[in-house]
């Protein structure tokens, strides 16, 4: 057997192992014929390394175009593909992220790529529970692994923080550059994304006085079928996100140890923190899909997530819609 055809067969044992569907493992064939045929060296080399790139062009058209496999045979396919596995503190891995076989985009071009694939994501999972609360533990958790890119390379972008410039500024000017579908923070209630201390967590918070110039507020870009990515900013611009406050082991593995993280700071930022949603940003698909499944105690969020939320809790509608004169009245999530 000639080298060629050995590493073909390496090739689609390993996607098999990977957890690809058959139909994708096929089309991955067709495309490095085709490539082979016009003796498209560089495309032949680019197409593995493209396959492991999530949310490349590459990734999503396999991942996406699987003749007739069903929506849950797919979203089976991308966890195990991801190495989607829950830990000791109910907190979704993703080893192969976390051993690097599979990498999320670090670069402006690939992340621009993959905002395609959290599109075609979305209506895969939104496909698959056409009705009834969002209960898969995975898919819920997932919502906030596909920010995590947008997140890194806003972190990576090192943008200093003055009068005329902050990560928010800098992400609202990116988004009209590359003439993405964007909602500015007042037109949608960042209310679950303002959760304050509850003293002997205990009650709900109260008596606070608030200011529109010190809440946390929504930036989100929105897909062409509904779903959003949603960022969050404190007053000054910054990024309120549990991607900038939880560590990264040495083995790429999160540590999700609620023991570990007592930094009053720290668990305010996981309580609020951002995820992307399946479902438009408000009406009863946003409620039963990216809503409740996050309430307590419906057991689908992470240990450290929980406890972050029993000390940090949200205001009534009544008293924030109060406090910031109603300005988010007309769009309650």
């Amino acid at each position: 057997m000639n080298t060629t055809r050995d590493n073909l067969l390496q090739q689609t044992n390993q996607l098999r192992a990977d957890g690809w569907l058959e139909a994708a493992i096929s089309q991955y064939v067709t495309d490095l014929e085709a490539l082979s045929i016009v003796g498209d060296e560089t495309g032949i080399n680019n197409l593995w390394t493209d396959l492991h790139q999530i949310g490349s062009p590459t990734f999503t058209r396999l991942w996406a175009q699987v003749g007739e496999a069903s929506f849950a045979d797919r979203l089976q396919s991308l966890f195990k593909i991801l190495g989607a596995q829950l830990d000791e503190f109910n907190f979704m891995q993703l080893s192969s992220v976390a051993n690097q076989h599979y990498t999320l985009p670090t670069d402006e071009a690939g992340l621009l790529a993959y905002f395609d694939f959290v599109e075609e994501l979305t209506e895969v999972v939104r496909a698959e529970n056409p009705t009834g609360e969002l209960t898969d533990i995975y898919t819920h958790q997932l919502r906030y692994w596909l920010d995590k890119p947008v997140i890194d390379w806003l972190d990576a972008q090192h943008i200093k923080t003055g009068a005329f410039s902050s990560p928010r500024r800098f992400f609202e000017k990116w988004v009209k550059k590359h003439h993405l579908t964007h909602k500015a923070f007042a037109t949608s209630n960042p209310i679950l994304h303002n959760r304050f201390r509850v003293p002997n967590n205990a009650g709900t918070a109260h008596n606070l006085a608030l200011s529109l110039k010190n809440i946390n507020i929504k930036d989100q870009i929105i897909g062409e079928h509904g779903y959003h990515i949603e960022l969050i900013f404190d007053y000054t611009g910054q990024l309120v996100s549990q991607w900038n406050v939880m560590e990264t082991y040495a083995d790429g593995f999160i540590n999700a140890d609620p023991d570990q993280y007592d930094d009053e700071h720290g668990l305010q930022i996981i309580a609020n923190t951002d995820s992307a949603n399946y479902a438009q940003a408000s009406g009863n698909d946003h409620v039963r899909l990216d809503v409740e499944p996050a309430a307590y105690p419906k057991h689908l969020e992470s240990d450290l997530r929980v406890r972050a939320k029993q000390r940090f809790r949200p205001l009534t509608k009544a008293e924030f819609n109060g406090q910031t004169k109603n300005k988010w009245q007309t769009n309650i999530l």
